[in-house]
């Protein structure tokens, strides 16, 4: 028995292992690196030596792809229907390359290699995985920020109402991660989730608001959960035609009011102030990016200084430019094709998940949209692997298994 057949006969595909210690490689140092206080402790060429290893490893992964394509013979099997989705992804690789040195943000080509590369890969399995991680770095961060290890960093909101990071780099980071961990673990659960689930999600979101006084992941999380309890409740109704069209049409309806109310925003009528106001001048910044910048097919070079630019340059004076809203700040920074991309796939899986009758995982695509308008961490992959699911799209139809989709592997190309 040679070295992939034993890996196979382990259950784990040498596909699968290459992936996940890419994927998780990636994923655990950017996390360190970007929103934890760990960073100080980073060296200066590591983000460049795990970048390479990265992709040292995609580059194997497809290579062992193409031995079991070329030994199946499934080369004979060729037809347009099932090469169109692979090559497909070729391109949304390419145009991730093109965006990257357009915009000289080099981190999206790795996103879209990795988002291609999870095609063939159990996103169950590799969810599952990034709970762990993500607990395990939020208790260290806690731990080590206590006992002195990690520097503390806090801020102040108006009425001295003191927040803090609690060991991560900024102080909403925290709150933000764990309201994805909540998406997470139900989507993992599903319509079995337990009351321990609920306890955890609930007790933990409270938390996070009083130490880091972060509104919208707390707000968002509680409705995700109430409706939770009532989508278990009522399955039936849920799982419905109409529903399915509700969850479906979300996405692109929702994107394109919200890009409506960026694109044209009038700073002295009365309506927009309101919504502006409550959304923390989140519509002014998309307005003034899309203003400034303009939109392009692949992006433009963008320097967004945000509180934590002004906060290590020590400058309170430096222009906010930075879009929060993670659609319009793609639509702006990364061009129109990935937008129309990232508003498409989003629409075709939360359809996919309603039609495998998966409503709270549905659910949970819907508050990542939701959340996405008015927060930047849609594409962020060290915040949840939510957007592996895009690869699926480039997937072909010839796979392994009688399973839900985003379970479905394959040794092969």
């Amino acid at each position: 028995m040679n070295f992939i057949e034993t890996i196979r006969f382990r259950n784990y595909p040498l596909n699968q292992i290459l992936f996940i210690m890419a994927f998780f490689g990636w994923t655990l140092y950017l996390e360190l690196q970007t929103i934890t206080m760990f960073q100080i402790y980073l060296p200066s060429w590591g983000f460049v030596s795990i970048r390479l290893f990265c992709y040292a490893l995609l580059v194997l992964k497809g290579l062992a792809e193409l031995v079991v394509y070329i030994q199946q013979r499934e080369y004979q099997l060729i037809t347009r229907k099932n090469t169109l989705p692979f090559f497909a992804g070729i391109l949304f690789v390419g145009l991730g390359l093109v965006i990257a040195i357009t915009t000289k943000n080099t981190v999206i080509f790795d996103t879209c290699f990795l988002i291609f590369s999870a095609r063939n890969q159990d996103l169950q399995k590799i969810m599952k995985a990034f709970v762990v991680m993500q607990i395990g770095i939020m208790v260290l961060c806690i731990l080590f920020n206590l006992v002195g290890f990690l520097p503390a960093r806090t801020s102040a909101r108006p009425g001295m109402i003191r927040r803090y990071s609690l060991g991560y780099s900024w102080t909403n980071f925290p709150a933000q991660m764990f309201f994805y961990l909540i998406l997470m673990i139900f989507f993992i659960r599903g319509l079995a989730f337990k009351w321990w689930d609920v306890l955890f999600a609930l007790s933990g979101s409270v938390f996070w608001y009083i130490v880091t006084d972060t509104k919208n992941p707390f707000g968002l999380a509680i409705l995700f959960i109430l409706l939770s309890l009532l989508i278990r409740k009522w399955s039936d109704f849920f799982q419905k035609k109409a529903m399915l069209y509700v969850a479906t049409f979300f996405t692109p309806v929702f994107s394109l009011v919200f890009l409506g109310l960026n694109y044209f925003y009038q700073s002295d009528l009365a309506i927009f102030k309101l919504i502006n106001r409550v959304l923390s001048n989140r519509l002014y910044l998309g307005y003034s990016g899309i203003k400034t910048y303009g939109i392009h097919p692949a992006g433009t070079e963008i320097e967004f200084i945000d509180n934590i630019t002004k906060f290590e340059r020590r400058n309170d004076d430096l222009p906010y430019n930075f879009i929060d809203s993670s659609f319009i700040n793609i639509l702006v920074s990364k061009g129109f094709i990935l937008y129309i991309i990232v508003v498409s796939c989003l629409t075709w899986i939360i359809y996919k998940l309603m039609k495998a009758k998966h409503v709270i995982g549905a659910l949970a695509l819907v508050f990542v949209v939701i959340h996405s308008m008015f927060d930047p961490q849609l594409l962020d992959l060290w915040f949840s692997p939510f957007p592996l699911f895009i690869g699926k799209f480039f997937a072909r139809n010839k796979v392994d298994g009688k399973i839900h989709w985003w379970q479905v592997t394959s040794s092969s190309l």
